[in-house]
């Protein structure tokens, strides 16, 4: 979810995006609603809210705090991507 000026947006499906031919094309997402975001933008907000999520929640069950440097963080990608697809999550 994102929201923006002009109201909120939803996206489903969107990793596999890029994976898709751009033709040199910036991809972007579509949201549930039909608006178009850049697809660099919406993995990163999604990577971004993951994180914060994991983090409250470890941070709940330690005594001491933890920063997010402290986590090895991996993402992984589907070995069917073609090598551009692949090093974007990176």
């Amino acid at each position: 979810y994102m929201h923006d000026e002009k109201g909120g947006m939803l996206f489903e499906k969107f990793k596999m995006r890029l994976n898709d031919n751009h033709n040199g094309a910036e991809p972007s997402a579509q949201a549930l609603n039909g608006r178009s975001q850049l697809l660099l933008k919406v993995i990163t907000q999604s990577l971004n809210y993951v994180k914060g999520e994991a983090m409250a929640k470890i941070n709940r069950s330690q005594v001491d705090a933890m920063s997010a440097h402290d986590i090895k963080w991996i993402v992984t990608v589907p070995a069917i991507w073609n090598p551009p697809a692949k090093v974007i999550p990176v």
